[in-house]
């Protein structure tokens, strides 16, 4: 009969336990007084121990940690029964070696059943023999030492430490190749195709699958994943005697993930901490929380906020962005689940998933951190706060909205005190780095650095600003926010709640006799106007604008409000960028240029490369391909000729042509220059940079189409190519035509990202017919526009990379005429549609749409066009 040892300073609850345990066969001893327990454990030697927490001289805590010090109850397996349910309760138990923990109140037959799982287990592990010392799978760690010497590799710093590298000192060997931690672990879980594991959620623990002993020696845990089952998290699958051990040890299916030794490690001791420091430190990541009111509602998030195990995770999410090279973070709350994305290379990669009740503890320790309304959770808020990394300082901004699941938020992650790079480093030329030298020296005048959001604007201004000689000249900033430092420079930030808005601090920056201005961002009209007033009064100005190119940005200027005759005689240059990502150089794969390319190179006048790169994946890179990125630029210089154009309302593709036949580097000849090179992929150049710029093919076809041949009997054709009257025939038949030329199918291109969609449409549209052609979003749609000719757009509104609307606006400024009908979703709003007619579009159809509706619209159409 096994013995159950029970712990409770309230006696009603031992009565409970044991009428219930003696019922279920179990010999049961019971304490009221916790301080006897770990003495008494020792003399009884019972087989399982229930263990309250909340018990007034002594918790049950504290009891569980004297029972592990002691040899005769080191292995008893310890239930905690309690009425705690928070993050850190479970941490604790977790650290202490508890193998269950039981929230109050509990039902009868679980309680009897846990604990038959755990005698049973203690059985099972007690059976099992004596570990050994671990042997490595030498095969997989052969093939990782291979991937790690592969010509420009990380292991070139240490081969020979490679070479004789174990699966026993497999962290130890890429710590010698500047691995952290983290980044060691992801590349092993990378290696071998595993999961990897970064925030371990107290909330999908599984305490009952280890022994705790077993579980700290070998520095595992068991999650539960709401995709995969169970999940063995272990920090070195190259163990093979530990993975085989599992095979005999867990009778249930599992999978095995990967984390690093920290992360596990730390589970097994966060509940130990006092809880009494504000600070949070993880592999050397701190984090220092602002002062928040002390309203009752902000008092209970702020306890769940500062939870061990709520900072250890949130501590986690930061040095794994840091670690990640991601600029963004984006905590987004699904109808089930919490989803955390990472933007790197400007593309959002998602990072995990949490419960909805974990996330929001994470995002209201991020809220406390920057000095937020943690109460708030419906209007939008905007914070800040510092984190530390070794040598490192970062500043973290945080954003919320409100969404229909909850509460969102977006953290931008600025290192304001990084080494600026060199433009040329950023990705200019060296006749372009030669430009921007000079254009430093002026003294009056304005430069405006263009492009759309997200472009690395902020990045170039910054570096274009270090390199000027503040020391002799004075620098003053107006920002919203400042996100770099610049030295020597007298740089303000925008502050709306104490009165320092935008508007003052421009009028302000007037009298503070500066030589060179830099604000922001032009906006509106009053900073448009200010901007060019400071820039004709003998000053250098300096701003950023959101264009797609340089010329553009002059036409934003007369939106704004500023003349053309303006524009041309306050104007020194306009600096436009793109960031396009740069290729693996440890992996990428030269092959070379196919017909598309050529074609692509052909139709913008540039010399056709031999090869071109193509991204793979290796460990260097993450298995992405790319590395990083880098900026395309071109600098259009306010010449003579230049600023009679735009004095003169010349068009922005005449400015461009000029710009052209003068050899000014175009951003679309900087970017066919980086696929030339092998910098970036041509795909990429493309989406974000050639996409654009390129015009409609012209048609192989002449626009009047000879419908039937003259009759071969009967007057001929007129000399100049316009056929005579026909004669009427009567009482007899007809005279017959020659061979009769049937008009080619009508071509329609169908855009849409619904599989689904693209493949019905495609087979009822062509079987009516028409000759279609199916892509997937905007991006392929505009490369299809670009080498052949359609009668038709029949496109999706809402897709990715590229929207229908934008996709309608490209084409209309690149004099692309093809009629466009946008086949939508009924919930479309108006605004939507309304934009849509107001750029051209010639129709829209909702879906679903029947078939035979479907195929009058389209036969409609064609009649109207004649």
């Amino acid at each position: 009969m096994s013995k159950i040892l029970c712990v409770d300073d309230d006696k009603d609850i031992l009565e409970l336990l044991t009428f219930i345990l003696l019922g279920a066969g179990f010999e049961v001893t019971t304490l009221a007084n916790p301080k006897e327990a770990v003495s008494s454990a020792a003399k009884l030697k019972p087989d399982l121990i229930l263990l309250d927490v909340m018990m007034s001289e002594l918790s049950g805590y504290d009891v569980c940690a004297l029972l592990r010090k002691q040899p005769e109850t080191l292995e008893v397996p310890v239930i905690f029964l309690t009425a705690l349910n928070q993050h850190s309760d479970k941490m604790k138990a977790l650290s202490l070696g508890a193998v269950e923990f039981i929230s109050k109140p509990f039902e009868k037959d679980r309680l009897v059943s846990v604990i038959r799982y755990h005698l049973a287990q203690k059985l099972k592990w007690e059976a099992t023999p004596a570990a050994k010392p671990h042997a490595g799978n030498t095969r997989s760690i052969t093939a990782f030492r291979q991937a790690l010497l592969v010509p420009g590799g990380p292991g070139e710093l240490n081969p020979e430490a490679v070479k004789k590298m174990s699966h026993a000192d497999v962290y130890m060997v890429l710590g010698q190749l500047n691995f952290s931690g983290t980044a060691a672990a992801k590349t092993i879980a990378g290696f071998l195709k595993l999961p990897f594991i970064s925030i371990i959620n107290p909330d999908t623990i599984r305490l009952d699958v280890f022994q705790a002993k077993f579980a700290r020696a070998n520095n595992l845990v068991a999650i539960v994943d709401d995709e995969k089952g169970l999940l063995v998290v272990m920090t070195n699958p190259f163990d093979f005697e530990l993975t085989e051990a599992l095979k005999q040890l867990i009778q249930e299916p599992y999978s095995l993930a990967v984390s690093d030794p920290d992360s596990i490690a730390n589970l097994y001791h966060f509940g130990q901490d006092s809880g009494g420091e504000a600070e949070t430190k993880v592999e050397g990541l701190s984090m220092k929380p602002e002062e928040v009111g002390d309203s009752n509602e902000k008092r209970v998030a702020l306890s769940q906020a500062e939870e061990s195990s709520v900072k250890y995770m949130t501590a986690k999410l930061i040095e794994s962005a840091i670690q990640g090279r991601a600029s963004d973070i984006h905590i987004e709350p699904k109808e089930i689940f919490t989803s955390i994305r990472f933007r790197i290379d400007g593309d959002l990669r998602e990072f995990t998933k949490l419960k909805k009740d974990s996330a929001v503890k994470m995002l209201t320790r991020l809220k406390v951190l920057g000095a937020m309304d943690i109460a708030e959770r419906r209007r939008p808020q905007d914070g800040a706060f510092v984190a530390s990394m070794g040598e490192r300082r970062f500043t973290l901004r945080l954003a919320t909205t409100a969404t229909n699941y909850g509460e969102s938020m977006v953290v931008r992650l600025i290192e304001p005190n990084a080494k600026p790079k060199t433009l040329s480093e950023l990705g200019m030329d060296k006749t372009q780095v030669e430009t921007m030298a000079q254009l430093s020296a002026k003294n009056q005048s304005m430069i405006i650095i263009a492009g759309p959001t997200g472009s690395g604007k902020t990045t170039t201004v910054y570096s274009f600003l270090s390199s000027m000689d503040s020391k002799k000249r004075s620098l003053v900033s107006v920002e919203d926010p400042i996100e770099y430092r610049i030295p020597n420079a007298n740089q303000q930030q925008v502050n709306e709640k104490a009165g320092a808005t935008f508007e003052a601090l421009l009028k302000s920056s007037v009298r503070q006799d500066p030589d060179i201005l830099f604000m922001g961002e032009i906006r509106d009209k009053v900073s448009a106007q200010t901007a060019l007033d400071f820039a004709s009064t003998g000053h250098l100005t300096i701003s950023t604008i959101h264009t797609s190119n340089a010329t553009t940005a002059v036409f934003r200027l007369e939106r704004l409000g500023v003349t053309r005759a303006q524009i041309a005689y306050t104007m020194l240059a306009v600096v436009s960028q793109r960031l396009i990502k740069r290729l693996c150089l440890k992996c990428r794969v030269m092959k070379p240029a196919d017909e598309e390319i050529l074609h692509i190179f052909s139709r913008l006048n540039s010399p056709a490369p031999r090869q071109t790169g193509h991204p793979v994946g290796c460990i260097a890179c993450n298995n992405t391909g790319y590395n990083g990125r880098e900026a395309v630029y071109e600098i259009l210089i306010m010449t003579p000729e230049v600023s009679e154009m735009i004095r003169l309302g010349d068009t922005i593709q005449n400015i461009r042509e000029s710009l052209r036949r003068s050899n000014v580097t175009l951003i679309t000849d900087a970017a066919l220059a980086k696929v030339t090179e092998g910098i970036t992929s041509f795909r990429d150049a493309y989406e974000k940079v050639l996409a654009e710029d390129l015009g409609e093919e012209p048609s192989a076809e002449p626009e009047d189409k000879i419908l039937f041949t003259p009759p071969e009997t009967g007057p001929a054709a007129l000399s100049d190519g316009i056929r005579a009257e026909e004669p009427v025939y009567i009482g007899a038949r007809k005279p017959a035509r020659g061979p009769l030329q049937t008009e080619k199918p009508k071509k329609i291109l169908v855009v849409d990202d619904d599989p689904d969609i693209l493949i019905l449409a495609k087979k009822i549209i062509a079987a009516a017919g028409y000759d279609v052609t199916a892509v997937k979003d905007g991006i392929e749609a505009i490369m299809q526009l670009s080498v052949q000719k359609f009668d038709l757009v029949l496109s999706d509104i809402d897709m990715p990379n590229l929207d229908g609307l934008r996709l309608l606006e490209i084409l209309r400024q690149k004099n692309i005429t093809t009629d466009v009908v946008f086949l939508t979703a009924p919930n479309k709003n108006d605004a939507a549609e309304e934009r849509g007619l107001a750029l051209g579009a010639l129709d829209y159809i909702r879906k679903p749409v029947k078939k035979e509706i479907l195929l009058l619209r389209l036969k409609n159409i064609f009649a109207k066009k004649g």
